[in-house]
């Protein structure tokens, strides 16, 4: 899989991997103000697995600034993004 297209990294903005239904920005549960995105990971589906409707896989995450929501323990959030093998945007080989 070519690296640009499926990126893992810090910073920066989140590269969704469905380019047609990406997500409103996240808000903290605290405050309720905008999360800034941390890093993401990509993590495709593993050898062995039958799970073809995951064949692609990206983790995100995103955190508040604000030191008094991190002791809250609802300042980060963490969300999946997921294409099936067959989908209009990447090749199902690897």
């Amino acid at each position: 899989l070519i690296s640009r297209f499926f990126p893992s990294k810090v910073g920066g903005k989140p590269a969704w991997l469905n380019l047609r239904n990406i997500p409103e920005a996240p808000k903290c549960l605290n405050c309720k103000e905008v999360l800034s995105f941390l890093l993401q990971v990509y993590a495709p589906r593993t050898q062995g697995s039958n799970k073809d409707d995951a064949f692609h896989r990206t983790i995100f995450v995103f955190t508040c600034k604000k030191a008094s929501c991190l002791r809250t323990g609802k300042s980060i959030r963490v969300f999946r993004s997921q294409l099936g093998r067959n989908n209009e945007y990447y090749s199902s080989e690897p």
